[in-house]
């Protein structure tokens, strides 16, 4: 996890090699973890329906995640 470091963080953002915030980094790991419980949830939601609500919940982690970077995006675009 050194890459989120913050004196790793600032030594990159000096040379402009990362241009990234640690919040956005959060923010794409979000989406691919809810996309991956979506996924798996609406996969085998025939055989254990309890992943049918393991299904819906991370579709609406997803759209979460996506709003709070849209969101970030358009506030620093102003």
């Amino acid at each position: 996890m050194e890459l989120l470091s913050d004196s790793t963080v600032l030594k990159y953002k000096r040379v402009g090699l990362l241009n990234i915030k640690p919040d956005t980094i959060f923010s794409i790991v979000g989406i691919i973890l809810c996309f991956i419980l979506f996924v798996v949830g609406m996969l085998f939601a025939e055989q254990i329906p309890l992943l049918i609500i393991v299904g819906i919940l991370g579709l609406g982690g997803m759209g979460y995640f996506v709003s709070r970077i849209v969101t970030r995006a358009m506030r620093n675009q102003k």
